[in-house]
């Protein structure tokens, strides 16, 4: 059985679900009411383009945005997709900074579109495979 992943409608333009299919994935196109890519009943992936990230930073969607998520899911992982060129370095990652701080949001930078798509599809086969036994603590 293949790696299962719901995506919101509107990420078809992006092409990863068509990515993500010859991958091997099995997609489902759904309306969200919160996130881009649900890859298990504990994770959800936010795709931001770089542009993206700029618009909801002025309109201070991404906060608003991140709460939802972190209402609805225990783990978040934010995708930044490119890097922001018209607005100032410290302040879109002083933004992300404060998105890492609100805590449950791990966040990945990628190149373009196809290396967004190897993440959902490396993080949705590890969510198959489900939790594995817990690390760190005494035995």
């Amino acid at each position: 059985m293949s790696a299962h992943v719901i995506y919101d409608h509107r990420e078809e333009r992006s092409t990863i679900p068509g990515l993500l299919a010859l991958d091997g994935l099995s997609c489902e196109s759904a309306q969200l009411a919160v996130g881009d890519y649900i890859l298990s009943d504990r994770l959800v992936v936010e795709r931001k383009t770089a542009n993206d990230l700029i618009a909801s930073i002025k309109d201070r969607r991404l906060w608003e945005q991140v709460d939802r998520l972190k209402e609805a899911y225990p783990i978040i992982v934010l995708i930044l997709e490119g890097s922001p060129t018209r607005f100032p370095t410290e302040g879109w990652k002083g933004a992300l900074g404060s998105v890492l701080t609100m805590g449950a949001v791990s966040i990945i930078q990628t190149l373009d579109v196809e290396e967004t798509a190897e993440w959902i599809a490396r993080l949705a086969r590890r969510e198959e495979r489900g939790p594995t036994s817990a690390r760190g603590g005494k035995r």
